[in-house]
This record gives structure tokens, sequence and C-alpha cells, in this order.
């Protein structure tokens, strides 16, 4: 093989794998017939400038052109069916019966008529019927390419925007491509190496890329690195030419017939030179292409993991659409949700969406666009249905009736949608994202389809845990307010219990109140406790204790409780047994029977000399302590009736005195912190004051 083929094998097989691509991923194009007929022309250079018999060359060069002819005829048509000029169409069969003249011309006219021999192999010689093809081919080219150009205006208003950006590319495609004329210039006898090769290669550079990065054909993105690839490609092979025509003019006359020193020395340089390049290229425009698209990924990965943090399901949807509106920068973006009530798809956070209705925005789950998300369980595009409705493609191809087609793309139309997520949570379709148009007016690639798709899906988990922990929240908060109004019902009725116990004796009236307030005022002037911390109702419970906690006194006879004078040895052993009695009353109360010992024992002394069991120290509960102290300091500053109030001055410093021996050495610490701010002073010297219930 000639190093000189090389150049039209390769880019003849770049453009035949290009066509199979979009052959091969169910889109039957014209354009695979274009490739089909670029491929068979560089094909045959090759083979062309490979052989060195002139009689294998002539029919090489003859089969060359039989792919040559039909290019005008189908590019055209590819053209036509591309922008859906339907009223082209007539012109279609014009041109193919053009191509069937010349098809006739290459075997039985002077459209060939021998063939020159150059130094990279042999080159056509042509007659006036090769002209003639030649203004066709040129007047077919610009046809094409003023009907993309006007295309391409009229869709610089409309939209959608991918459109617009779609013929851009496949007009530049062909502006670069006419340029391959170069190739026909050695058939009339001027000598240079054919680089129309390298206006084929941009072409098939441009067409690639269209596909790839804004799904030209309505084919899917395999490997975006592709585009790049054919890019740095093409400028190698230009680069390796550009060498071999340089060294053929100017190191010719120096090398004499050492032909293979200057394909040697191109070589050389591609290999060594121009790689470093190709890094840099890649590196650089890749990156520059794919920029913003990596940068709006890295935000949609970065919000998955915090969206996962918020508890609240509808600050969690307008956290959604307002980091994909902002930061990805489309023209609108909605969430619908399904409501199970309503057995509808109802939208529940939305984003510059306008003035749309929310009501006639509701679908159910028979609406074709939500049936169609749920099988398919993929991202439908806007684009994909126009695209089938214009196609008219079979039931096969689009997954979707014809009379359902139209339904999807109304309804798209109304929420605003370029493109429609499905969000599936267990297989369940929780939700659907709906985002408009890019601001930008670039297309969602596949890659980003799947990006959003993965996004939706952690957004639906993350959205079905915040239900989750709402709801629980919401019964959290319930039962807590339940378990407050029953606590302040219960709280009443024991204050009532123990001011009826009260008024059985006029003189201890509003006791338990008073010692309920110490007891608490106490335990807030603790530190940390282990029976405290162990117990988060800790203070709930001492509360009710200490308002009970002379609930016994109701089965002390009256003789005794009213006695005016000091009480007789028989008469004392009668009152001692109320600690007993509460205790044996709280038991039948099923609540309450965590508080017995807080009532049993509040007349337990710390040295163990205190009733009804002579418990000491640490056998004591802790609350029966606390209630132990603000017990005796309330009798000591109240009237007896042998006796009158102690001022409260004393009744601290008689606390004080006893501690370590009637009292807890803590407890009493927590009392005189209490009194030294106030709040046993305040409560002791206002007697009458109100019944606090907390």
């Amino acid at each position: 093989m000639s190093i000189y083929s090389i150049p039209p094998l390769i880019i003849s097989v770049l453009t035949l794998l290009v066509g199979l691509f979009v052959l091969f991923r169910g889109k039957r194009s014209v354009f695979t017939l274009v490739a089909a007929s670029v491929f068979i022309w560089l094909f045959g250079y090759a083979l062309m400038y490979s052989t060195k018999d002139y009689e294998l060359a002539l029919i090489f060069a003859k089969g060359l052109y039989m792919g040559v002819v039909f290019i005008p005829a189908f590019s055209y048509h590819f053209v036509i069916v591309f922008l859906n000029l339907k009223n082209k169409k007539l012109f279609i069969s014009f041109y193919y019966f053009f191509t069937l003249i010349f098809v006739y011309m290459i075997w039985k006219t002077d459209f060939i008529s021998g063939l020159y021999k150059y130094y990279w192999g042999y080159q056509t010689k042509v007659g006036f019927s090769h002209s003639i093809f030649l203004a066709f081919f040129l007047a077919v080219f610009l046809r094409i390419i003023f009907l993309l150009y006007s295309a391409y205006r009229k869709t610089e208003k409309d939209s959608p925007a991918i459109e617009h950006i779609r013929i851009k590319y496949v007009m530049m495609s062909y502006a670069v491509s006419i340029l391959a004329i170069f190739d026909f210039l050695p058939n009339y006898g001027i000598q240079f190496y054919p680089l129309g090769f390298i206006f084929v290669g941009f072409y098939v550079v441009l067409t690639t890329y269209a596909i790839l990065r804004h799904r030209l054909m309505d084919t899917k993105i395999i490997i975006r690195e592709t585009a790049l690839f054919a890019g740095i490609f093409g400028f190698s092979v230009g680069i390796f030419m550009l060498a071999i025509v340089a060294g053929e003019q100017f190191l010719r006359p120096y090398i004499g017939q050492i032909q293979w020193l200057v394909p040697a020395i191109a070589l050389f340089l591609v290999t060594f030179a121009i790689r470093p390049i190709e890094k840099l290229v890649f590196n650089v425009i890749g990156k520059r292409l794919f920029r913003k698209k990596f940068e709006y990924q890295k935000i949609l990965r970065d919000a998955s993991v915090g969206i996962s943090t918020i508890r609240d399901p509808k600050k969690l949807l307008g956290l959604i659409v307002h980091i994909i509106s902002m930061k990805i920068r489309l023209r609108n973006v909605s969430v619908l949700i399904y409501d199970d009530k309503q057995a509808l798809y109802k939208i529940k956070a939305s984003r510059n969406r306008g003035k749309l209705d929310n009501v006639k925005m509701a679908l159910s789950k028979r609406n074709p666009l939500v049936e169609w998300l749920n099988e398919k369980k993929k991202p439908l595009t806007l684009d994909e249905i126009q695209r089938w409705a214009r196609d008219n493609l079979s039931y096969s191809a689009k997954g979707v009736l014809t009379s359902d087609l139209v339904q999807i793309e109304h309804r798209m139309k109304d929420l605003g949608a370029a493109v429609c997520v499905p969000s599936f949570y267990r297989d369940e379709l929780l939700g659907i994202l709906v985002l408009g148009e890019k601001r930008s007016g670039d297309f969602f690639l596949q890659d980003d389809l799947d990006l959003f798709a993965a996004f939706a899906d952690q957004s639906a988990i993350a959205f079905k845990n915040s239900q989750l922990y709402f709801e629980i929240d919401r019964k959290a908060n319930e039962l807590e307010a339940l378990y407050k109004r029953e606590h302040k019902l219960f709280m009443h009725a024991s204050m009532a219990f123990a001011a009826a116990i009260d008024a059985r004796d006029p003189y201890t009236h509003g006791h338990s109140e008073r010692v309920t307030d110490f007891s608490l005022a106490i335990l807030d002037c603790m530190g940390v406790v282990p029976e405290i911390d162990k117990n988060p109702l800790f203070k709930q419970g001492l509360q009710i204790t200490a308002v009970l906690h002379d609930v016994g006194k109701i089965g002390v006879p009256d003789d005794i409780l009213h006695k005016p004078s000091k009480l007789s040895a028989k008469e004392w052993e009668a009152m001692k047994k109320h600690p007993l009695i509460g205790a044996k009353i709280v038991t039948h109360i099923k609540g309450l029977r965590d508080l017995i010992g807080g009532i049993k024992y509040h007349h337990e002394r710390y040295d163990g000399k205190g009733y009804p069991e002579g418990l000491k120290s640490d056998e004591i509960p802790f609350m029966a302590k606390i209630i132990a102290v603000a017990d005796t300091f309330d009798a000591m500053t109240s009237d007896r009736p042998y006796r009158k109030a102690l001022p409260i001055e004393v009744a601290r410093k008689e606390i004080q005195r006893n501690a370590a021996a009637q009292f807890d050495s803590y407890i009493v610490e927590a009392f005189l912190k209490a009194f030294e701010r106030g709040n046993i002073k305040q409560r002791a010297s206002h007697q009458d004051a109100g019944l606090s219930l907390y």
C-alpha cells in the first residue's frame, strides 16, 4: 500500500463508521447513504493510489466515481428530509434522474478518458461530461447551503433553539465539504496532492460533533471525545499531508529516487512533534467545550448530598427548583408530586413558570405523558416528541401511539417542558421534574439526561425521607401537645386533690403548692446529677410527687390532724403512717408507680433517724431528698397551732445546720443557691400566691 493512499483510506473508514453509527442507532436516515457514497469515493482513491497496474487503476477510478455521482443527490435528499421541506421533494427525483445519467456516462462516454501518473499515484483524465458533472455538483451543493442558510435564519427567532444549532452545524459541514472540489483539480492536469480529503475530514468532524453534542439525527451520545478525536486526527493527517507536499516540492531535487524519504520525514514529524500538540488540543478543547456541563454536573452532585439533610418537604422541593433554575440556568423549572388524596400529579414547586394554571397542569395516572414516563422510566424530551411526529415513525420505533403523541406534545408545551424527568421511589413514580430550555440555547445531552434522571431519583428518596420525618415530627408534636394537655389536666386534678387535703387543716393551707415550688426551685439550681440525666421526665415526676407528697393524710383522723396542741406519742405514731398510706394510694394509679418512693420516703433522714423505714444516705430516693428539704422549710416558715412561724432567715440557717444529718448536703447546697437567688424567699413570702403548674 502506498503511503499516499492512507489519508483517503482513513477518512473513508471514519465516514463509513459515522454512517453506520447513525444506522445502528435506529435512525434510518439518508445520511447513511451519503456516508456510503463518500466512503466509496475515498476508498476508491485509496485503491487507485495503491496499485501500479494501469488497467486496475482505471477500474478503481470508474468505481470511485460511482460513489461521487451519488453524493449530490443523496446530500440534497438528506437535507430536504432534515429540514422537513416537503414542497422541495420534487427536486429529489430530478437530481436522481441526472445521477443515473452520470452513472451511464462513467462507463459509456469520455467521462474518464484515461489516467495521469503523478508521484502519489494514478489520477484520472476527464472529458467534457465530467465538467458537466462538476458544474452539477457545485450547483447542488450551493443549493443545499442556500436551503440550510434560509432555515438557519428562520429558526433564529423560533423555538426550540436546538433546531437552530443543529442546522448551523449541518450548514457548516456542507460549506466545508464543498471545498473537496480541490480533489478534482489534478484531473485537469494541475499537479498537487488532492488536499480535498482534509476538507472531507472536517465534514466528518463537524457531523460527528453535531451528532454527539447536539443529538443530530436523534442518536444518543456514546463517547463525547469522539468528536475531539476526529478533529485531532484530521489535524494530524493535515499536517502529515502538508509535510509530504512541502517535501515533494522542496526536497525532491536533493533526494533523487529515494521515494520513501519524504513520507518517512512526514511520519516522523507527526509521531514526535504533533503528539504533544494533539494532547494539548484535546485537553484545552475538551475542557472548553464541556466546561459548563462539568460545572453543573458538579452542582447537581453536590446538591444531591445537600438535599438529603432537608426535613421539610416543601422547603426541599423549593431548594431543588432553585438550584436547577439558577445554577443550570433554565428558563423554567417545576416539580409535580403525586397527591394520594386527589390521585393527581400536581405542581408543588416551580420557578419562572409564568401565569400557568396549576389546576390545569394536574396530571392523572392515565395521562399519556405519565404513562410513557412510568413505562419507559427515562427522561423524555420535547424535541424527541416533535421529531417522532414530524418523521411519522412507526409505533415500534417511538414506543407511543400517534394519538397519544399529540397529547404528550401539547401537555409538555403547557408545562413549558423541554425535558420531563421521571422521579422514582421503589419503582413508584413519585413525581416528575419539568425542565425548561437552557437560557444558553444549548441542548440537553444524553449525559445531561442521565445525570438528571439520577438526580431525580435521589431527590425522590430525599423527598420521601423528608415526608417520613415531617410526618414523624407532626405525630410527635401532636403527641407532645396531647401529653401536655393530659399532663395539665392531671396536674389540675392533683392540685385540686392536694388542695382538698390541705383544706382539712387550715394551718397547712397551700402547703403542697409551696412544697412543689420550693422543690422545683431547688432542682433548677442543681448541676449534673446522674439520677436526673437518666430520666428526662424527672422534673415532671418531681412536680407530681411534690403535689401529692401528703396525699396519705387523707387516712389520718380529723381529731389528730386538727389537734391545736402537740400530739401524744400514740397520735404521733398515727400521723407518721401518712407516707405509707400515700404510697398505698398511689400504687393503684398505674402512671404514678415510679413516684411511690418520693411520697413514701420524704420524711426519711440522711442520718437514718427518719420514718417510716429509717433509710439513710443513698438508700433514700433522690426525689424524696429534695421534697424533704422543701417540706421542712415550709413547715418551719408556716404557723402551727402550737407555735408561730419561724423567720425565713432562721429557717434557712436551720436547713444549713442540718446538712449531712437530716438532709443530703448536695440538696442543701442547691437550696441555698435558690435562696440566694430569691426564689425560695420570694415564694415563702407569698404563701397565698397562685398555683404553679410547671
